[in-house]
């Protein structure tokens, strides 16, 4: 079975992009609004957290650590290509890999589909 993976995503517009990805990819995938859901599906066993770092109500850098805490887990993060100081602290704050918008669009069920080929 493949991997599991849980988006904190609140756009409509991505949401729709990544559920119609994680189809074609035949990726399970929950959407969650909240850190408390993300890390409460992470401990559940999901193989990847995908997280929108500009989704309201989230601290995208707590999030990552309270993820990590819960054991290995792959945490890919996407921003604007023009927020350059918020993709630095991700990626010092722990996520694996931190693409922006159009690179998320452009490659997503590979994105997806990637824990599984570790």
């Amino acid at each position: 079975m493949p991997h599991s993976v849980v988006a904190v995503v609140a756009d409509l517009f991505f949401i729709a992009k990544i559920m119609d990805a994680a189809k074609r990819a035949a990726v399970p995938i929950e959407f969650v609004k909240s850190e408390a859901d993300a890390v409460r599906r992470a401990s559940d066993g999901a193989g990847t957290v995908l997280v929108d770092l500009n989704c309201a109500g989230i601290d995208p850098v707590q999030l990552v650590k309270s993820l990590k805490a819960v054991g290995p887990i792959r945490v890919v993060g996407y921003v604007s290509h023009v927020n350059i100081e918020l993709r630095r602290q991700a990626l010092e704050a722990g996520y694996d890999l931190v693409v922006a918008k159009s690179a998320l669009s452009q490659n997503l069920p590979n994105l997806l589909a990637a824990d599984e080929r570790r």
